[in-house]
């Protein structure tokens, strides 16, 4: 898949996780659940989660857990 020129968020995201990783990161914007990004990228959720961690340590977003969810949001 060619690129526009990635952001240094971007690359960071790419060099560790490749496209899939990208996907994942354009999805998230604060309102979805893990199943939704899961829907909306075909990752799984054990990569899913992988990502996510990755990008929370990375500071690039902050996971929030809520009570009774089926995971981060």
């Amino acid at each position: 898949m060619k690129h526009k020129k990635l952001s240094p968020v971007e690359a960071i995201i790419y060099e560790k996780y490749g496209d899939k990783g990208l996907h994942v990161y354009a999805v998230c914007d604060g309102k979805k659940t893990g199943n939704e990004i899961i829907k909306e990228t075909g990752v799984t959720q054990i990569l899913m989660a992988e990502i996510l961690d990755f990008m929370d340590q990375q500071g690039i977003i902050k996971l929030e857990y809520h009570p009774g969810s089926s995971g981060p949001s």
